[in-house]
């Protein structure tokens, strides 16, 4: 098609008086040889872009989840001879009211405690967690930062910290809310006391000083 199309407008050129009809044919048939690649190009889409790839959801949120479960059970380093700063006394503490949404909650993470707590209080917030479970109960935890309102370090292994806690509790049973077990504007005082466990900071015991 190609050589018939240089042929034809070679003999137009050379000799203009006549092939003033093959001329007009030679201008269709242009014109319709672009339409044909407009159509062709249009409908193959555009044409692949250059920038960086983009991984699949799928790939992704797995990713995260792993990154995030790492630094979880990281914790807080304990290190050799150095007390608990008030810092990292409250992020302890942080991290175990995220851990106790989620020990607790829909998706009974019961192996998430042995991150933040050590025994005693380990096996007594494990025993409150697979009882949940066992009676299909959960307790959805809705959080706030927490308020550091003492602190003493007491040498280099522990430290003493009293903390305001602000959270709302909705209790399930069955998948269905009890309103009578749940506390949505729960506001508390929590005595904690702090000790080395390995190479990281753990909460040892716990008690309740109400409001």
């Amino acid at each position: 098609r190609c050589r018939w199309f240089a042929t034809a407008i070679a003999t137009a050129a050379t000799c203009p008086q006549e092939s003033g009809p093959l001329f007009l044919m030679v201008l269709l048939g242009l014109g319709i040889l672009g339409i044909g690649v407009t159509v062709r190009s249009l409908l193959a889409g555009p044409a692949p872009s250059a920038e960086r790839p983009v991984l699949p959801a799928t790939l992704v949120a797995p990713l995260w989840a792993e990154l995030g479960s790492n630094a979880l059970a990281r914790g807080v380093l304990a290190r050799a001879n150095e007390p608990l700063s008030r810092e990292d006394a409250a992020r302890v503490i942080q991290s175990w009211q995220d851990v106790k949404a989620r020990a607790l909650g829909q998706n009974h993470e019961v192996d998430a405690l042995a991150t933040v707590l050590t025994e005693p209080l380990l096996a007594e917030w494990q025993g409150r967690a697979l009882e949940l479970k066992a009676n299909q109960q959960y307790i959805a935890y809705a959080t706030q930062p927490i308020e550091v309102l003492d602190f003493a370090a007491e040498g280099s292994d522990g430290a003493m910290a009293t903390v305001r806690i602000q959270e709302s509790r909705e209790f399930f049973q069955r998948g269905t809310a009890d309103p009578d077990q749940s506390q949505p504007n729960a506001d508390y005082r929590v005595r904690y006391r702090l000790a080395r466990s390995e190479d990281r900071w753990a909460i040892a015991d716990m008690t309740v000083l109400g409001n």
